[in-house]
């Protein structure tokens, strides 16, 4: 699903430079709540992408682009500022 715009506010997020041009947003925070979300946004079209969410919410986390166009999401925070110590492979876009 394509949006204009991603309709809340994350902190703690990450971002990752896809090699297509698209920008990764994984998890996130809004003081609150920890989010498992994944949105992509396009440049060329000017939207956001709305991607299949992570296992775990999580903020404070990397997200490393690996060779093979993956993206590996480790570590993090739960909402009650818990340490994960898990990793999570997100696909190729």
């Amino acid at each position: 699903m394509s949006v204009k715009y991603i309709p809340f506010l994350l902190i703690r997020h990450t971002g990752t430079l896809l090699p297509s041009g698209a920008l990764l947003i994984i998890g996130g925070t809004q003081i609150v709540n920890s989010y498992s979300s994944c949105e992509a946004y396009i440049s060329s079209s000017d939207t956001w992408m709305v991607l299949p969410s992570l296992l775990i919410a999580r903020h404070e986390h990397t997200a490393t682009l690996l060779s093979s166009g993956h993206v590996l999401v480790t570590g993090g925070q739960t909402t009650q500022y818990d340490l994960y110590s898990s990793c999570e492979l997100f696909p190729r876009l």
